[in-house]
């Protein structure tokens, strides 16, 4: 109860679960922005296609997250082209191009705790 109005760390444990699930969803997959295979043994991350920074409105969007490879996503920025291309091939242009749509949203207290609890759930039905 104490930590339940922290919103620092109700988006850091709500963000943490997200990428937790998108890294295992994924994990049949390589990198989304290079050719390394589901098989490399390297850190994989959640990246994301709109930054967290530029586009937190869309931080917990699945069409805007993949299974990344540490190298793009850290030291590539992103490799954003090569992500788009296959992002499309992924999900189909359509879906790409709505995550350009502009849209203000901000998280409470409440809405980031049950994005957590979401994420953990879904992670257990793959696990």
């Amino acid at each position: 109860a104490l930590k339940d109005n922290d919103k620092a760390f109700r988006l850091k444990c709500a963000q943490s679960a997200f990428n937790a699930f998108i890294r295992l969803r994924d994990k049949r997959k390589g990198c989304v922005s290079c050719d390394k295979t589901s098989g490399w043994h390297g850190q994989w991350h959640c990246g994301h296609f709109k930054t967290v920074g530029a586009r937190p409105d869309i931080r917990f969007n699945e069409d805007n997250a993949a299974r990344q490879c540490s190298r793009c996503n850290n030291f590539l920025s992103g490799n954003i082209i090569e992500y788009k291309k296959t992002l499309e091939l992924r999900i189909g242009k359509k879906r790409v191009a709505k995550l350009d749509e502009q849209s203000i949203r901000k998280y409470s207290c409440e809405e980031l705790k049950a994005i957590e609890l979401k994420y953990k759930a879904k992670l257990k039905d793959i696990e």
